[in-house]
C-alpha cells in the first residue's frame, strides 16, 4: 500500500506529501513495538513539524528524493532483508539530516539579511 501510493505521490503537494511520510514512519515505529522508540519518534516529529511550519521554502522538502528512499525501505522489509533494510534507513535518515540543516541554514541566512 505504501510502495503504490509513494509512487502517486507529485511532488506538487506538499501538504499531501508530508501526510504519507508521517503515515510512513510512524507504520515502521508501530511495527517495532518497542514503546520507547515509537515515544522518542513522537516528540521528534512533534520538533519536525514545527521546523517545517517555519522552515519550508522551495526545494527545502526534496519530495523526489523521499520518494526513492523510502520504496527503497519497502522493498528491502518486503523482501525480508533486514541488512538491506537497516542500509535503506539508515541513508534515508541521513539524508534527512541533510536536509533539515540545509533548511536551518536558510533560516539563519534569512534572518540575517532581514536584519541588515
Amino acid at each position: 500500500d505504501f510502495a503504490d501510493r509513494f509512487d502517486q505521490m507529485g511532488a506538487e503537494n506538499l501538504q499531501d506529501h508530508y501526510a504519507l511520510d508521517l503515515d510512513f514512519h510512524t507504520f515502521l515505529m508501530g511495527i517495532t513495538q518497542n514503546q520507547r522508540l515509537i515515544r522518542v519518534h513522537r516528540e521528534i516529529m512533534i520538533h519536525t513539524q514545527r521546523l517545517s511550519r517555519h522552515a519550508v521554502k522551495p526545494g527545502a522538502v526534496q519530495v523526489e528524493q523521499d520518494r526513492p528512499e523510502h520504496l527503497a525501505i519497502i522493498t528491502a522489509l518486503l523482501a525480508g532483508d533486514p541488512p538491506r533494510a537497516r542500509q535503506a534507513l539508515i541513508s534515508h535518515i541521513n539524508q534527512s539530516l541533510v536536509t533539515a540543516l540545509r533548511a536551518l541554514r536558510g533560516i539563519v541566512t534569512d534572518e540575517q539579511s532581514s536584519a541588515d
